[in-house]
């Protein structure tokens, strides 16, 4: 389990359009099939919620297949 904040960045998860972001990563293993499930979250104050997830969504599938492809899986 990891937690990270962005405290500034492009667009819509620029300083002055949201605050207390803070995403976490949890990792969770599903021994019947000797797999892991990732639970990505995060939590924000914006008034452009769907433009936050707009993006930083692809960003997060972009880094989980990424780690998939690393790993093998």
């Amino acid at each position: 389990h990891f937690a990270y904040s962005i405290d500034d960045g492009p667009g819509p998860v620029a300083k002055d359009a949201v605050s207390n972001y803070i995403g976490e990563v949890q990792l969770h293993p599903v021994t019947d099939s000797e797999q892991t499930l990732v639970v990505w979250t995060s939590s924000y104050e914006s008034d452009q919620n769907e433009a936050v997830g707009d993006l930083c969504n692809p960003i997060y599938r972009a880094l989980l297949a990424a780690l998939k492809a690393h790993l093998g899986a």
